[in-house]
């Protein structure tokens, strides 16, 4: 039988936090849930020694020669089995009702297709993750959607996927946009019920202007209809790339 819920968890040499992430996810309250494991070609001898013999409860691992994280995650959800996938990254936490709360509101509302709920900052920073409330406008600017949010299997299918031509850190902002092009909408539940590891080395950390102006470029191409939808955002966003600048602080 089929579990309700498919958490897929890339994981390229990130050893030393793989246990916690995954151990959140088997915490859930929702306990018709499995994780999906993809390692991303881990090159750390202690990653690559941990997932050799990776045995946790409904947990899978799948094993693959590297791509990137766009690529791996791809990997993950088409092995997923569950009606609800839930990317997380294999250095963050959920907190034990994510899964239930953010799957009630799948459940209630078939307009919303992406849930996400307050975020923690921890690690390098610690405090509460500040971002705007979700609205189109706002969101094509920069992203402000957790990389780790709730969304349906039969809506996932309908994109594209994570794109992996896209900028690293980038490829969940890709899709936020995809699934929203459905029609749909994202909806945050007004608890902190997720944990963001800042630390040295985070991939989107290390993008420098030329990157962001590619990323952007990308998003317009992917997306077209969509930003032609919201002409009033267009002059700003043209200046933030031309100045090589990222999206709102």
């Amino acid at each position: 039988m089929s579990p309700r819920v498919s958490v897929v968890v890339p994981c390229r040499d990130d050893g030393a936090f793989l246990d916690q992430a995954v151990e959140s996810a088997l915490a859930q309250s929702v306990v018709d849930l499995e994780v999906v494991v993809v390692d991303d070609g881990s090159t750390d001898p202690a990653t690559r020694l941990l997932l050799d013999a990776y045995v946790r409860p409904r947990t899978r691992v799948l094993r693959l020669h590297g791509g990137g994280v766009a690529h791996a995650r791809n990997a993950g959800m088409a092995a997923a089995r569950g009606e609800l996938l839930l990317p997380l990254d294999a250095d963050d936490v959920l907190d034990q009702g994510f899964v239930q709360k953010t799957a009630r509101i799948l459940d209630a509302q078939p307009d919303v297709g992406i849930v996400e709920t307050e975020a923690i900052l921890f690690g390098d920073r610690n405090g509460p993750w500040e971002r705007p409330l979700f609205s189109m406008p706002q969101l094509l600017l920069g992203n402000t959607l957790l990389p780790c949010s709730l969304f349906r299997a039969a809506d996932f299918r309908r994109t594209r996927g994570y794109d992996p031509r896209m900028e690293p850190g980038w490829e969940d902002f890709d899709l936020w946009l995809s699934l929203l092009e459905l029609g749909l909408r994202a909806h945050r539940v007004p608890e902190a019920l997720f944990r963001y590891r800042v630390r040295a080395g985070s991939r989107s950390g290390r993008m420098k202007s030329g990157d962001w102006r590619r990323a952007y470029v990308r998003l317009l191409r992917n997306h077209p209809r969509l930003f032609l939808s919201h002409p009033q955002i267009l002059p700003r966003y043209a200046l933030r790339w031309l100045a090589g600048r990222p999206g709102p602080p």
